[in-house]
């Protein structure tokens, strides 16, 4: 897992881990991102971003944080940098 501006995550290195270690490792990642609190629901949704990505959205987490899949790379950011990055870009 790579940290560099944006809370960030390299996709393709996830996809070759088992799921159930891939899911340790994302919960982590949200966890020390600072996402309090996570169900199996919510992991297991960030967890298709890597393991069966085909597009979907963002998936929206307690404590106001979303987590996006982009360019190979999952990325974690509270959601009020989210909507002010998206409206002006």
């Amino acid at each position: 897992i790579h940290h560099s501006g944006t809370f960030s995550a390299l996709s393709a290195r996830l996809t070759a881990v088992p799921p159930a270690v891939r899911r340790r490792v994302l919960r982590r990642w949200l966890l020390d991102g600072g996402v309090r609190e996570i169900t199996d629901a919510q992991l297991r949704s960030t967890d298709d971003l890597v393991g069966s990505w085909h597009g979907q959205g963002g998936v929206w987490l307690p404590g106001g944080f979303v987590v996006e899949r982009a360019r190979g790379r999952l990325t974690l950011d509270h959601a009020n940098h989210y909507a002010n990055h998206r409206i002006t870009d």
